[in-house]
């Protein structure tokens, strides 16, 4: 029997307890922005702001419908066709992003976009994460990420 040891997982969580009452799990949900205090005191610079508002219809399926209309077969060919326009280039730096809490309707809806001004929020929305904006990332596209507002931010000065 030596050098046999059972498992912790064996145990029932308290085992180990110093002899004190079990205390109450408590859970408190932590948020806060370096970006959007009025201040800014990070002093980070907004590059620029994305979003789309569907108001009928699956955002994905309008996506792919606008992309066949520019005559693109996915979105990947996106980020080479909108780069050799010269008014809608996608940015070239990668940026800190966050998600803006507007509603829904505070945004202009897709059929008032021109075709370049809805696939540049598109790729730019399919190239952002919760937290970053990285143009060589491939554009990868979800009804949850055609459907926010993000705002992106020049990262190159801020220091933390």
């Amino acid at each position: 029997m030596s050098g046999y040891a059972l498992p912790l997982a064996d145990f029932w969580p308290g085992a180990f307890n110093t002899g004190g009452p079990v205390r109450p799990l408590r859970k408190q949900r932590l948020s806060g922005s370096l970006l959007f205090d009025k201040r800014n005191q990070a002093g980070l610079r907004e590059r620029f702001r994305a979003g789309l508002y569907f108001p009928a219809g699956d955002p994905l399926e309008i996506s792919y419908a606008m992309l066949a209309e520019a005559g693109l077969e996915d979105p990947e060919a996106l980020k080479s066709w909108l780069n050799a326009t010269r008014d809608w280039q996608l940015p070239r730096e990668p940026c800190l992003v966050c998600a803006i809490s507007e509603s829904a309707e505070s945004r202009k809806p897709v059929a008032d976009l021109s075709l370049p001004e809805f696939l540049w929020s598109a790729a730019v929305l399919g190239l952002s994460t919760d937290h970053a904006y990285d143009p060589a990332r491939p554009v990868i596209w979800t009804r949850n990420r055609l459907s926010r507002l993000i705002a992106a931010y020049d990262a190159g000065s801020f220091y933390a």
